[in-house]
């Protein structure tokens, strides 16, 4: 038996989120309370409509136990229902295990005034209606209900094997030549699809525009297969905020059937890897932000994630029975919602050909991110392309200078270094720094230029430190840094080379990001063959007191590094 709504109010710090104390109710803090089980598009299609009825959003998600008395077992834990929501963007912030019955004490505790729900009527166990407190306090809103989809479709197309929802053409559809056999209803379809897919490509508020949106036309041999290459023709659905100057960009493609918290973990953990790559190349420093600002009125992020969805044959082709479970339109909603992205584009190929990738009209992909596993069995690689594209990167014509300062007071010359060697054009420099480099360099003459401000050179293309490859938590899949650098290195210069690291260096310890990319390198020159056409080699810049310099322990370690690694 349900208990009333007060019975279920925290008690003065237990509140599921912050805040603990009550706080003033406002006219635009919008509440709404769900399940979202099973998340759909149509979830998100509420959410927005409650978001534009005032300037923030809090959605309440109801727990596991509460959805099993009032209405069964849930298909997603409170854990992954809760991701659904925070993932999307028109989503202020969420608040689990709001009860199922919405309570006035609960949605004034957060300092909202109205709630909002779809047309569709809500019961619990009782029978009763879920909001007839809120409805009798004069603080309910109705919108309309998303059409054609529910959770319960979901589930009936799973348990039926349906394919009555695939959609052959994106093009046609819009068009309203694909689908009813009534010519009038065709065109109507097409029409609310094109602007519910306007009002999904909205920013944070749902009122201005967001991502943008795009759809490929290819055949379908080169939809499916790797057999057949084409550039195609990419046609724009929704002209939403284009990508700004020194944005990466970044594609995902996938088939985002029954979009869940894994799709949405992915998302999350490219855009956390790009923001941290953002870091690496000085994207969050003052004066950066600062020109950001002042010439575009914003800030903006240092990626622009561009999601593509492949077609619902495509899917089929590969999974078989009657996959996907989502038509292209509703998973490509779902991927539309999501607060990490920038982009779609619909009906893109199931393995990105270098044709299709340049052609692309945000510019060709700085990168492409996909996942350490699948469960559709392939008989061939669909990333070939772009893994060579990738490749490619390391043959710019450019030497590689990987420059690395040790602990030494001679450190403090890094810069002068940094500034002779970026003098010459052919050169691309990657700067790492230890903690007792760091130390000298801090303490170095006010006319000399801080660390971060190497950056600006133009061949300085980024800085490195012991943090960025020693991240918490590590993350499965996600490339090394020692090891990623070593690849792009032709040349390795230690200026200065400490006594500490020479030791280091010698007896083959790897304890910081310096001595890793050492303990790496590719002393043959066959490791990395292929990337490279050259051998890469290495200089060191021995730096130390002159009793340690005439040490016969360091007589011994230099002759290793000579007779044994050739430097």
């Amino acid at each position: 038996m349900s208990v009333s709504p007060e019975e279920l109010v925290p008690a003065p710090g237990h509140w599921p989120v912050d805040p603990q104390d009550d706080v003033p109710i406002r006219e635009d803090r919008i509440w709404v309370d769900g399940c979202f089980d099973f998340s759909h598009h149509g979830h998100a299609g509420a959410m927005l409509q409650a978001r534009r009825l005032g300037n923030e959003l809090y959605v309440g998600v109801h727990s596991d136990e509460a959805i099993l008395e009032n209405k069964g077992p849930t298909v997603m834990t409170l854990e992954e229902r809760v991701a659904a929501v925070e993932a999307c963007r028109w989503a202020t912030r969420c608040i689990p295990r709001a009860p199922y019955v919405t309570s006035l004490s609960w949605v004034s505790h957060y300092g909202c005034k109205y709630v909002v729900h779809g047309d569709d009527i809500t019961s619990d166990s009782n029978g009763e209606d879920c909001y007839r407190f809120v409805k009798a306090a004069g603080r309910f809103r109705v919108v309309k209900r998303t059409p054609g989809i529910s959770t319960t479709d979901l589930v009936g197309r799973m348990l039926l094997c349906t394919k009555g929802h695939f959609i052959k053409s994106v093009k046609d559809t819009l068009a309203g030549v694909e689908g009813s056999d009534n010519q009038e209803e065709r065109k109507q379809f097409g029409v609310e699809l094109m602007q519910r897919i306007r009002d999904y490509a909205t920013d944070e508020s749902g009122l201005r525009p967001g991502p943008q949106v795009w759809s490929w036309t290819g055949s379908k041999p080169a939809k499916v297969s790797d057999t057949v290459v084409e550039a195609g023709a990419f046609e724009t659905l929704v002209n939403g905020k284009a990508i700004k100057p020194g944005q990466r960009v970044v594609y995902v493609d996938g088939g985002f059937d029954l979009f869940s918290s894994g799709h949405i973990e992915f998302l999350r953990q490219v855009l956390e890897l790009e923001e941290l790559e953002g870091r690496r190349r000085g994207w969050y420093d003052t004066e950066q932000v600062e020109k950001r600002l002042h010439d575009f009125g914003e800030d903006y992020p240092p990626a622009y994630v561009v999601a593509g969805i492949h077609d619902d044959d495509v899917i089929n082709h590969w999974k078989g029975l009657n996959y996907p479970i989502m038509n292209i339109f509703e998973r490509g909603l779902c991927v539309l919602q999501c607060r990490y992205i920038h982009a779609v584009i619909f009906s893109a190929p199931f393995s990105p050909s270098q044709l299709y990738l340049e052609a692309m009209p945000f510019g060709v992909p700085n990168v492409v991110y996909h996942g350490p596993t699948t469960f559709i069995p392939l008989t061939y690689d669909p990333y070939t392309a772009p893994k060579r594209m990738a490749e490619e990167q390391f043959k710019d014509k450019k030497i590689h200078i990987l420059l690395a300062a040790s602990g030494s007071v001679a450190a403090i010359k890094l810069p002068n270094i940094a500034e002779a060697l970026g003098r010459h054009k052919n050169v691309c420099i990657r700067i790492i720094v230890t903690k007792s480099a760091e130390k000298f360099l801090s303490g170095q003459s006010s006319e000399q230029p801080l660390l971060d401000a190497l950056k600006q050179l133009p061949a300085v293309d980024a800085i490195y430190r012991d943090e960025d490859e020693w991240k918490d938590p590590w993350i499965r899949g996600e490339p090394i840094l020692h090891i990623e650098l070593r690849k792009w290195a032709h040349v390795l210069l230690v200026a200065p080379l400490s006594a500490n690291t020479l030791a280091k260096m010698t007896m083959g310890i790897a304890d910081n990001l310096l001595l890793s990319v050492i303990r790496a390198w590719d002393t043959t020159g066959k490791v990395d063959f292929g990337l490279k056409d050259r051998k890469p080699v290495v200089f060191v810049a021995p730096a130390m007191n002159t009793a340690m310099w005439n040490h016969p322990v360091t007589k011994r370690q230099l002759k290793i590094l000579t007779d044994e690694w050739g430097i």
